[in-house]
């Protein structure tokens, strides 16, 4: 089974975005993210119900429909440990160490890490450098 760690710009824009959510939830791709993901999002939670005229009731079921898609998981510290180390060694090409945690995980699981966050990926630079550390970080999947 495929799976992808899903990064919060991608949930986020999924509460929002009606076609995005009806592909993640109705495809067969397992997606898991680090328990990070949950305080991000709460974090957003006004923004989310605001861009997407929600109230609390249709929140609420919208995010119940992706928490069944999505599997949060502990990261491994060890794990969190290693992307810190990567994460620092490519500060200078413009990364910081807020989503160390998903890197954590996408190590942990050997899997490709979906973001919307295009520091990651539009770079070739960035993106060869995180490959070659055994980060694959991708914008888009097969949905």
């Amino acid at each position: 089974m495929v799976c992808y760690v899903i990064d919060t710009s991608v949930v986020f824009e999924a509460s929002i975005d009606v076609e995005l959510r009806k592909k993640i939830r109705f495809t067969d791709i397992n997606f898991i993210a680090p328990a990070k993901i949950e305080l991000e999002l709460a974090n957003r939670r006004a923004e989310i119900k605001s861009r997407a005229g929600l109230n609390n009731s249709r929140f609420n079921g919208l995010w119940r429909q992706l928490c069944q898609k999505i599997s949060i998981k502990k990261v491994d510290q060890s794990k969190v440990n290693q992307a810190e180390r990567i994460l620092r060694d490519l500060k200078n090409l413009g990364i910081g160490l807020e989503d160390k945690f998903f890197f954590a995980m996408a190590l942990y699981l050997g899997c490709p890490y979906w973001t919307f966050e295009s520091k990651y990926w539009a770079n070739s630079t960035v993106s060869n450098a995180l490959r070659a550390r055994g980060i694959v970080v991708v914008a888009t999947i097969p949905l």
